[in-house]
């Protein structure tokens, strides 16, 4: 028997499947992940004033506990896997963007302004505390928070005794074991008639669809590229992607969006080889071959396959 919890964090619905476990274990088990995850987006949201990310920016010098020490390497490591692409300490640059009162495209001296703020390599660490070292830095983990959350929900799931699971937050995916009846879990990709099986992995889904706003009658993507000073190009409006973890599946989900050519070398290059579900700007769908090797497509788009319930992702 398949139990199913809804839960709302991160600004994102969340949903935890289990199998195999009695039902009041099961709901213990779950209110103590959903407190977790909660209580760790009290902590690290930057839209808090009290929360340690908020403190940061605003100049203070905090304490580096557990949680903040372990999503700063997870930042650390998107940093690293995108060659600088992604930046953590990006949100002056997103801020210029998405200024509610800006009318205009950011002029090149505006961007390269906002450019120079951004620093990973100015983010302290040492002696137990964290500090920006540049006046003007801001911090923002959401671009890697989601996708961590998914993973230690799953670790924490794992560690109370629940061998068969799915966690998912905002769409990211992270399974252990199998449903009832299936090698693993049943997923849908978003917005096709396809569906793949995990078992212990995970699968993460970026896209230029949500959150975005539009200026000077162009869109604007939620995704930046440090590098450039631009939002993602927008040659891709989504992507999936499929590793070991959910935040290294985001990781590449997300880099995968910046690119400007939608070619299979060059998503190739930025997945990592990972097997990789993307749609294009003009809603071509592509697909490497490890991807088209997982996916299900015939079982996705039969009226049996709705009496599966499978757990979408959604678009």
């Amino acid at each position: 028997m398949i139990h199913g919890f809804r839960f709302t964090a991160l600004g994102s619905t969340g949903r935890i499947r289990m199998a195999g476990m009695a039902e009041a274990t099961a709901q213990r088990t779950v209110a103590d992940a959903v407190r977790w995850v909660r209580a760790v987006e009290a902590k690290l949201s930057r839209f808090r004033a009290d929360s340690l990310i908020g403190r940061l920016n605003a100049g203070d010098a905090v304490p580096a506990d557990a949680d903040l020490t372990a999503v700063l390497a997870a930042a650390a490591r998107a940093h690293h896997l995108t060659a600088g692409r992604y930046d953590a300490t990006a949100l002056p640059l997103w801020r210029l963007w998405h200024e509610p009162a800006r009318t205009t495209w950011p002029t090149a001296a505006e961007i390269t302004d906002a450019q120079a703020l951004i620093a990973w390599s100015a983010v302290a660490q040492c002696d137990g505390v964290v500090r920006l070292t540049r006046p003007g830095m801001a911090l923002d983990l959401g671009g890697v928070g989601k996708e961590w959350c998914v993973d230690q929900v799953l670790a924490r799931l794992v560690a109370h005794g629940c061998a068969d699971t799915l966690v998912e937050l905002g769409g990211d995916c992270a399974a252990r074991g199998a449903q009832p009846d299936r090698d693993g879990w049943f997923v849908l990709l978003p917005g096709v008639a396809a569906a793949v099986t995990l078992r212990d992995e995970a699968i993460a889904t970026s896209g230029i669809g949500t959150r975005r706003r539009v200026l000077a009658g162009r869109a604007v993507s939620h995704l930046m590229d440090v590098c450039t000073g631009q939002p993602a190009p927008g040659m891709i409006r989504s992507a999936s992607v499929i590793a070991a973890d959910c935040l290294t599946a985001g990781i590449h989900a997300s880099d995968v969006c910046l690119l400007a050519d939608a070619t299979p070398a060059a998503i190739a290059e930025r997945s990592s080889g990972l097997p990789t579900w993307v749609r294009a700007s003009d809603d071509t769908l592509l697909a490497d071959a490890g991807m088209l090797a997982r996916v299900d497509p015939v079982a996705a788009a039969t009226p049996h396959a709705a009496r599966r319930t499978p757990h979408a992702i959604p678009a």
